[in-house]
Protein backbone atom coordinates (compact mmCIF):
# COMPACT_ATOMS: atom_id res chain seq x y z
CA UNK A 1 0.00 0.00 0.00
CA UNK A 2 2.92 2.01 1.03
CA UNK A 3 3.75 2.16 -2.86
CA UNK A 4 0.45 3.05 -4.53
CA UNK A 5 0.74 5.95 -1.98
CA UNK A 6 3.90 7.28 -3.54
CA UNK A 7 2.81 6.56 -6.70
CA UNK A 8 0.41 9.03 -6.65
CA UNK A 9 2.71 11.47 -4.68
CA UNK A 10 4.94 11.77 -7.60
CA UNK A 11 2.42 11.84 -10.21
CA UNK A 12 0.92 15.33 -8.39
CA UNK A 13 4.32 16.72 -8.70
CA UNK A 14 4.38 15.75 -12.15
CA UNK A 15 0.91 16.90 -13.05
CA UNK A 16 2.14 20.12 -11.26
CA UNK A 17 4.93 20.78 -12.84
CA UNK A 18 3.13 20.18 -16.64
CA UNK A 19 0.97 22.58 -15.31
CA UNK A 20 3.65 25.32 -14.74
CA UNK A 21 5.41 25.00 -17.95
CA UNK A 22 1.63 25.01 -19.79
CA UNK A 23 0.66 28.31 -18.12
CA UNK A 24 4.30 29.91 -18.65
CA UNK A 25 4.39 28.79 -22.13
CA UNK A 26 0.56 29.71 -23.20
CA UNK A 27 1.29 32.77 -21.61
CA UNK A 28 4.47 33.99 -23.05
CA UNK A 29 3.14 32.53 -26.94
CA UNK A 30 -0.13 34.80 -26.40
CA UNK A 31 1.47 37.59 -24.00
CA UNK A 32 -1.61 37.65 -21.65
CA UNK A 33 -0.74 37.15 -18.07
CA UNK A 34 -0.86 34.22 -16.17
CA UNK A 35 -3.69 34.35 -14.15
CA UNK A 36 -6.22 34.70 -17.40
CA UNK A 37 -3.92 31.57 -19.11
CA UNK A 38 -5.02 29.43 -15.34
CA UNK A 39 -8.68 30.36 -15.74
CA UNK A 40 -8.49 29.61 -19.80
CA UNK A 41 -7.06 26.35 -19.03
CA UNK A 42 -9.38 25.08 -16.29
CA UNK A 43 -12.44 26.19 -18.91
CA UNK A 44 -10.66 23.36 -21.42
CA UNK A 45 -9.68 21.27 -18.88
CA UNK A 46 -6.27 21.60 -19.19
CA UNK A 47 -6.10 21.02 -23.05
CA UNK A 48 -3.68 23.40 -24.30
CA UNK A 49 -4.34 22.45 -27.96
CA UNK A 50 -7.97 22.55 -27.85
CA UNK A 51 -7.65 26.14 -25.43
CA UNK A 52 -5.07 27.46 -28.41
CA UNK A 53 -7.43 26.41 -31.38
CA UNK A 54 -10.87 28.51 -29.74
CA UNK A 55 -8.79 31.03 -28.93
CA UNK A 56 -7.04 32.00 -32.23
CA UNK A 57 -10.21 31.31 -34.24
CA UNK A 58 -12.77 33.46 -31.93
CA UNK A 59 -10.22 35.36 -28.79
CA UNK A 60 -13.24 38.04 -28.21
CA UNK A 61 -16.10 34.85 -27.79
CA UNK A 62 -13.69 33.04 -25.87
CA UNK A 63 -13.22 35.63 -23.06
CA UNK A 64 -16.51 36.38 -22.80
CA UNK A 65 -17.28 32.76 -22.54
CA UNK A 66 -14.87 32.91 -19.40
CA UNK A 67 -15.42 36.36 -18.20
CA UNK A 68 -11.88 37.56 -19.10
CA UNK A 69 -12.22 41.04 -20.73
CA UNK A 70 -9.68 42.43 -23.07
CA UNK A 71 -10.04 45.97 -22.13
CA UNK A 72 -10.39 47.61 -18.58
CA UNK A 73 -14.00 48.42 -18.02
CA UNK A 74 -12.48 50.89 -15.32
CA UNK A 75 -9.14 52.48 -15.72
CA UNK A 76 -7.79 54.31 -12.43
CA UNK A 77 -4.11 54.77 -13.54
CA UNK A 78 -4.39 58.69 -14.17
CA UNK A 79 -5.99 59.52 -11.18
CA UNK A 80 -3.71 61.01 -8.20
CA UNK A 81 -7.06 61.46 -6.16
CA UNK A 82 -8.62 59.05 -3.43
CA UNK A 83 -10.00 56.04 -5.12
CA UNK A 84 -12.99 54.00 -3.42
CA UNK A 85 -12.85 50.42 -3.23
CA UNK A 86 -15.44 48.29 -4.57
CA UNK A 87 -15.71 45.49 -1.67
CA UNK A 88 -15.80 47.73 1.43
CA UNK A 89 -16.28 51.12 -0.32
CA UNK A 90 -13.78 52.86 2.12
CA UNK A 91 -11.49 55.58 0.21
CA UNK A 92 -7.94 54.86 -0.43
CA UNK A 93 -4.35 56.75 -2.24
CA UNK A 94 -3.70 55.26 -5.33
CA UNK A 95 -0.67 53.30 -3.89
CA UNK A 96 -3.00 51.14 -1.76
CA UNK A 97 -5.44 50.18 -4.06
CA UNK A 98 -5.15 47.31 -6.52
CA UNK A 99 -7.61 46.02 -9.34
CA UNK A 100 -8.44 43.05 -11.13
CA UNK A 101 -8.09 42.30 -14.96
CA UNK A 102 -11.06 44.26 -15.97
CA UNK A 103 -10.01 47.75 -13.76
CA UNK A 104 -12.63 47.46 -10.64
CA UNK A 105 -10.15 48.64 -7.78
CA UNK A 106 -10.47 47.33 -4.69
CA UNK A 107 -7.76 47.99 -1.57
CA UNK A 108 -5.11 45.57 -0.58
CA UNK A 109 -6.53 45.09 2.55
CA UNK A 110 -9.29 43.15 0.86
Amino acid sequence: MKRLHNYFSRKKIFDRKHQINDIERVSTVLSINQDEVIILLLHYHWSVSKFEDNFFSDEERIRKTVGILKNLVVDFNDREENIQCEICFESYTRENITTVSCGHPYCKTC
